[in-house]
């Protein structure tokens, strides 16, 4: 079945992923061109919540808040339910490529999906130059002015997060702006952050049934569930430990 092959999905820009992305976004994907208002721009895959506890063996910036909080059994648990959901269909969708969006966000705050959110508010109540004006290596103030005319065609971070991410929810945008403007520096911050992406995938996984590409109380839908399930209960466990 189509749904079960999108659990083989390793990177946000596979050829499984593409497929995920041409049933998600319908007509406004074609040959991997994203139209927008009748335009088309190139598009690739990114990662909302890129949370992992290690990379490479080491851990993360934001992960080595608890490393020393956790014995090495709970923190493989946390390890293992997170990489089920990091490149799942909950928790990928398209960006930008000209003007480097994807890079931006993932330079930005180390890659925080609500700070990313935080940022495309401020751009569009005036604060241009992070994203205009990123400076990274390779940049051309020409592809920034693009990407400035994407996001201006685009109108508002509700518009964008509704066209890249499915939903129309205000409420919950805004809790995660504001949140994103906070910095994460204590165990507590890190766990809060990890229900945001509990609740973030539990909004998309509704989304996916939605959209039929989840068959609802199937078995691909029951086993994520479970999962959350698992995965929002041990960081309950962990944060009050």
């Amino acid at each position: 079945m189509m749904e079960e092959s999108f659990l083989t999905i390793q990177k946000d820009s596979d050829e499984t992923a593409w497929k995920f992305y041409a049933k998600f976004y319908g007509e406004q994907l074609n040959n991997r061109h994203f139209k927008i208002k009748g335009k088309d721009y190139n598009v690739s895959g990114d990662v909302c919540f890129n949370i992992k506890v290690k990379k490479n063996n080491r851990f993360t910036l934001l992960s080595s808040i608890i490393k020393d909080d956790l014995d090495s059994d709970k923190m493989k648990e946390l390890n293992d339910l997170l990489t089920i959901f990091l490149h799942s269909p909950m928790n990928i969708s398209l960006l930008p490529v000209t003007g480097g969006l994807n890079n931006i966000k993932g330079q930005f705050a180390s890659d925080r999906f609500d700070s990313f959110l935080w940022l495309l508010d401020a751009y569009y109540k005036g604060l241009s130059a992070p994203i205009l004006n990123r400076g990274t290596k390779n940049s051309y103030i020409g592809n920034q002015k693009i990407l400035g005319n994407i996001l201006n065609e685009i109108g508002s971070v509700r518009n964008f997060y509704s066209i890249f991410y499915g939903i129309d929810d205000d409420g919950y945008l805004d809790h995660l702006i504001n949140n994103g403007k906070k910095a994460i520096v204590e165990p507590s911050d890190y766990y809060a952050y990890l229900l945001e992406a509990v609740r973030f995938w539990t909004i998309r996984l509704d989304l996916l049934v939605k959209k039929d590409i989840f068959m609802k109380n199937g078995a691909v839908m029951n086993d994520y569930c479970l999962h959350l399930q698992e995965l929002k209960d041990l960081i309950i466990n962990l944060e009050n430990f």
